[in-house]
C-alpha cells in the first residue's frame, strides 16, 4: 500500500492522529509498515494537506509512489507538489523541509522497479491504472534552495538546475517555516519557534522581507483579510534594506546593529503572534504580541497600526544603549523614523489631531492598506540611500525633499508633544514620555540640540498648511 484515495471515513486522519500521539508508530493492519506524513499546500485552496503514505530509503531520501490504489488519476497530494514542491515530511518524531523532486525516464523506471522488488504491491497498483506511477524523491531542504524545476531527468543537473540565493530561493525558505509550523506538536513554546525563523534570516536582507511578508498570510497560508496590510509593513522594511541597514555585521560595508535589532524586534512579535495562532504553546511574551493577536481576530487600520508601533516602540526602548553608538545624523533620523510612524497611526486612529480642519482626509491618506500611507512610513525621499551618513545634519536637513519638509516642519513638528502624549496612552506605553520634552525628540539625541525641530526659515507654502491643519 503506498497511498490511500479519497477519504471519506476518516481513514487517514485517524492514521495522522495514532502517528502523531506515538512517534510515527501505527498499529492494526498498518503495523509494522514504514510510513511518514507528507503535508503538501492545496493547489486550489492554499490549505495545508496531510496524507500518511508509505515510504522506501534511498540514503537520506524519501521515495514514495503516487499510485492512488490503482486509480486511473494521480492523487490529489501528487497534483499539489507538482505546483509547489516545497513539502513538510513527518518521520518517526522528526519533522523537517523537504524538496519532492519527480524521477523520469530511466531513472524513474530503475527507482519503481526496486520499489516493486520490495514491495509487489505497487506493481499490482501499475497494472490496472492505465498510466505511469509516478515516483516521487523527497529530499532535506539544507540550504532553502528552490529548484526552476521539480522534475528530474535522468543525467546530471544543468547550470540552469543549480540553486541561486534569488528571492524566489528565499521566499521558498520562509514558506518552508510555515510548512513546518502546520505539523509542530502542540508543545512547542511559540516564543522559541519564532526567535528560529528570524535567526535563519538574520544575514539575509531579502530573507528578512520574505519572512515579513509571510506573516500576512497566516498560519494557514490563506488571510485575505489581513494581507493587504502588508503593503505598509514592507514600505517600511524595505526602505530599510535598499539602505544597506540590514546587512550582515561582516559585510564589506556593514548594516547598523541599531537597525537590525529593531527589524527583528517587529518580526518577532509578528511570527510568535502567527505561531501562538497557529496552536503553538505559550503567553504572548510581550504587550505587543498581545495586540498582534488582537489584529489576527480583527484586521483594522487601527489595530495595525497598535501592534506595529507598539512592537517599533518596544524596540526602541529595548535597544537605546545600540542607537548611542549611531553617529549624530542616524541618530537624528531615527527619531524622524519614529515620529512618522506614531503620525501615521494618528491619520487613522486621531485624525483631528494629526490634521486638524483636514481631519477627514486622515484615515484615507494613513490607511495601511492604500499607497499613500507608504509615504509616511518610508523615508528613501528624505534620507539618502547611503549607510551611515557622514555630512551634518543641517545639511540633510536643508536637502529634504520639499514635500517632505512641508510634511515633517509645517504639520507634525508643531504637534509632537501632544502625539507623543496620546501614543503613550494608545499603546500603553508610559515610558514613551521621557523620548519627548518640551515638544522636542530627544531619543539618543542632546536637547540641547533642539533647534534641528524647528526650522529658522518658514516658507509661505509652510505657513499656510500649518494654518490648515492647525488643531481647531
Amino acid at each position: 500500500m503506498s497511498d490511500w484515495r479519497s477519504d471519506p471515513d476518516g481513514f487517514n486522519e485517524i492514521v495522522i492522529h495514532e502517528f502523531r500521539a506515538n512517534g510515527g508508530d501505527v498499529g492494526g493492519e498498518l503495523a509494522g509498515i514504514p510510513l511518514l506524513l507528507l503535508t503538501t499546500i492545496d493547489a486550489r485552496s492554499g490549505q495545508p494537506r496531510t496524507t500518511p503514505l508509505v515510504y522506501h530509503r534511498r540514503g537520506n531520501r524519501y521515495l514514495v509512489i503516487a499510485s492512488n490504489g490503482g486509480a486511473a488519476r494521480d492523487p490529489g497530494w501528487f497534483r499539489n507538489l507538482e505546483r509547489d514542491p516545497v513539502v513538510a515530511v513527518e518521520v518517526g518524531v522528526e519533522t523537517f523541509a523537504a524538496t519532492a523532486t519527480i524521477l523520469e525516464a530511466s531513472e524513474r523506471d530503475a527507482v519503481f522497479a526496486s520499489i516493486v522488488a520490495e514491495s509487489p504491491s505497487a506493481g499490482a497498483f501499475q497494472a490496472t491504472a492505465g498510466r505511469t506511477i509516478p515516483v516521487i524523491e523527497l529530499g532535506p531542504r539544507s540550504n532553502g534552495a528552490a529548484p526552476e524545476s521539480n522534475r528530474r531527468s535522468a543525467g546530471p543537473p544543468t547550470a540552469s538546475e543549480s540553486p541561486d540565493d534569488s528571492g524566489l530561493v528565499l521566499c521558498a525558505r520562509v514558506w518552508e517555516c510555515w510548512l513546518v509550523l502546520r505539523v509542530q506538536p502542540a508543545d512547542r513554546d511559540a516564543l522559541a519557534w519564532a526567535e528560529a525563523q528570524v535567526a535563519a534570516a538574520r544575514d539575509l536582507p531579502a530573507a528578512r522581507l520574505a519572512l515579513l511578508a509571510r506573516t500576512y498570510h497566516g498560519p494557514t497560508g490563506r488571510a485575505p483579510r489581513h494581507l493587504p496590510f502588508r503593503r505598509a509593513a514592507l514600505s517600511f522594511m524595505r526602505w530599510q534594506a535598499q539602505r544597506g541597514l540590514l546587512d550582515p555585521l561582516d559585510a564589506t560595508q556593514p548594516g547598523s546593529v541599531w537597525w537590525r535589532a529593531m527589524n527583528e524586534r517587529l518580526l518577532r512579535d509578528g511570527c510568535e503572534a502567527i505561531a501562538l495562532v497557529g496552536g503553538l504553546r505559550g503567553n504572548p511574551s510581550s504587550r505587543a504580541v498581545q495586540l498582534w493577536l488582537r489584529f489576527a481576530a480583527a484586521p483594522t487600520p487601527a489595530c495595525w497600526y497598535r501592534a506595529h508601533n507598539a512592537s517599533i516602540v518596544g524596540g526602541y526602548l529595548e535597544h537605546e544603549a545600540l542607537a548611542q553608538e549611531e553617529n549624530a545624523p542616524e541618530r537624528f533620523f531615527i527619531n524622524v523614523a519614529l515620529v512618522r510612524v506614531l503620525y501615521a497611526h494618528a491619520l487613522v486612529a486621531a485624525p483631528s489631531l494629526a490634521l486638524g480642519r483636514l481631519s477627514g482626509l486622515g484615515r484615507a491618506l494613513g490607511d495601511p492598506r492604500l499607497g499613500l500611507a507608504g509615504a509616511f512610513l518610508s523615508l528613501r525621499r528624505v534620507i539618502p540611500n547611503d549607510y551611515p551618513l557622514l555630512r551634518d545634519v543641517e545639511w540633510y536637513v536643508a536637502d529634504e525633499q520639499r514635500l517632505g519638509r512641508l510634511l515633517d516642519y509645517a504639520v507634525i513638528a508643531p504637534r509632537l508633544q501632544d502625539l507623543y502624549e496620546w501614543s503613550a496612552e494608545e499603546l500603553d506605553e508610559p515610558r514613551l514620555l521621557d523620548l519627548i520634552r518640551d515638544g522636542n525628540p530627544i531619543y539618543v539625541w542632546p536637547f540641547e540640540e533642539r533647534h534641528v525641530w524647528r526650522p529658522r526659515h518658514v516658507p509661505l507654502a509652510a505657513a499656510v498648511l500649518e494654518y490648515l491643519t492647525r488643531a481647531r
